[in-house]
């Protein structure tokens, strides 16, 4: 994993996977870039990997970047976690993905895009996984309309809070990390109807207390995990085209939910008034959490084993 991964959401996601299985023998191996102070440290790990010769997953392109810049032999197995780019992928990522033996995505959309920009390793469409522990109940009922994320542009922040200001009637919980050091924290203070909860930890059905929705206006996701979060804990979701969600949306019965480009608000309150009961939530619920974390490592495993020979 990149160093600078380390308190990101996926480098906790990559944390909860190893800690899920017994097949990961090592802890979370950080590898920095070639000119990060922790240079000397990164060649020595790379250097012992190499020598274990074990099978490796990355958590993303940049380690496995490094990885190879550090050792241009390359005889591990290389496994990749593939989550998205918010970029078009350049010809450089590629031949780079093109040198691992199996990559894993978590949407259809995404090995699409991957093989037609020119990606000819082995791809594995792997929805997620969430730990359905923290979900035991379905999330008090409310009226309030949750939205998680940080202010990245592809999250789309700004049009969130212009729909907050243009619906005052409806009432808000943004469930946020690092919102304190962004010019918009400021004008998320100031609304009224929008309650603010920092994200200290991994998501709960508390965390979802006293919410009716889920709201997801991305133009970019590697999932959106929140989504699959959020409907684990009981919530009707409304979200946009990107990642899992059509995918996961039309098997939980919200096909209606999907939001199309480009965002009209009056399309987010048309679905936001479709009503759905108890029943259906108890039941998507269910579905959404047989996508366990457990599961979601086994696959991996599984894979992995199948491409070295591990299995037939």
């Amino acid at each position: 994993m990149d160093h600078s991964h380390s308190d990101w959401i996926l480098g906790g996601m990559f944390k909860e996977i190893a800690r899920a299985s017994h097949y990961y023998q090592n802890n979370l191996i950080e590898i920095s870039n070639l000119r990060n102070k922790s240079a000397i440290k990164s060649f020595v790990k790379v250097a012992l990997l190499c020598f274990s010769k074990s099978p490796l997953l990355f958590t993303s392109i940049t380690p496995l970047q490094n990885f190879i810049k550090f050792n241009p032999t390359q005889i591990n197995f290389k496994a990749l976690w593939y989550t998205h780019s918010e970029l078009k992928i350049s010809q450089k990522d590629v031949i780079l993905l093109n040198k691992v033996n199996v990559i894993f995505c978590h949407s259809r959309n995404d090995k699409i895009e991957l093989v037609n920009c020119g990606v000819k390793s082995p791809i594995h469409n792997i929805i997620g996984g969430i730990d359905p522990d923290r979900f035991p109940r379905l999330a008090i009922p409310g009226n309030k309309i949750s939205w998680v994320g940080t202010t990245a542009v592809r999250k789309n922040p700004r049009l969130f809070l212009d729909f907050v200001r243009a619906n005052p009637k409806l009432k808000f919980r943004l469930l946020g990390r690092n919102w304190n050091s962004s010019s918009l924290f400021e004008e998320m203070y100031q609304l009224k109807n929008l309650e603010f909860k920092k994200i200290t930890g991994a998501l709960t059905s508390e965390d979802f207390d006293g919410c009716s929705h889920y709201l997801c206006l991305s133009q970019i996701e590697g999932g959106p995990m929140p989504l699959l979060e959020s409907v684990a804990a009981g919530l009707i979701p409304i979200s946009t085209n990107v990642g899992f969600a059509q995918e996961l949306l039309t098997e939980f019965g919200y096909n209606r939910q999907i939001l199309k480009y480009p965002i009209k608000f009056e399309d987010i309150i048309k679905k936001f008034n479709y009503s759905y009961n108890t029943q259906h939530r108890k039941n998507a619920s269910l579905l959404a959490k047989k996508y366990s974390l457990a599961s979601f490592s086994n696959q991996i495993q599984n894979n992995i084993e199948i491409s070295i020979g591990m299995k037939p």
